[in-house]
């Protein structure tokens, strides 16, 4: 696993995880050796496109509401464009999953929308429509598509470790 670059590590002064408003998903591709990784299409600030992470670094995307996306059980996750987490591959449904939180018991949980491919935490195939309470460092699976969820906490604690290389 290669180290973070330095502009990431600048960013590990404590006032990241207070700058997060809720969970992120980490994307890393897991490669043969000399294979290349796939290209991936994800929504970002300015609309959906292929994010340039520097060579070896994850893709990391913020777990949060779009306010032109109407479904109002959660945060979606799928292949259009009128997904929150949009995540272009054809093993991604339309409509794949969603994020529900529930703030007052400060959990998150995850649902398969019914999905061709499925929808995986850990090795465990979610049933259609069923939220599963989610923990902090589980690992996810979108169709072929593999993520970890990672609380703030978490997500800045993966960065640490990957900076000490």
């Amino acid at each position: 696993m290669k180290p973070l670059s330095a502009y990431l590590s600048r960013l590990l002064d404590g006032s990241l995880e207070k700058s997060l408003s809720g969970p992120l998903l980490w994307v890393e591709p897991k490669l043969p050796p000399g294979k290349v990784a796939p290209t991936f299409q994800f929504r970002t600030d300015s609309g959906v496109g292929t994010p340039t992470p520097a060579e070896g670094d994850p893709y990391v995307l913020e777990i949060r509401k779009h306010k032109n996306n109407a479904f109002q059980r959660g945060i979606t996750v799928g292949r259009t464009a009128n997904n929150d987490l949009v995540v272009f591959d054809g093993s991604v449904s339309r409509f794949h999953a969603w994020f529900q939180h529930d703030a007052s018991a400060g959990t998150w949980a995850l649902a398969d929308a019914g999905s061709k491919n499925g929808t995986k935490v850990g090795r465990t195939r979610l049933p259609a429509k069923k939220p599963q309470i989610l923990k902090g460092g589980e690992r996810l699976r979108f169709g072929k598509v593999e993520a970890t969820f990672l609380m703030p906490r978490d997500f800045v604690a993966a960065l640490t470790e990957r900076l000490k290389g």
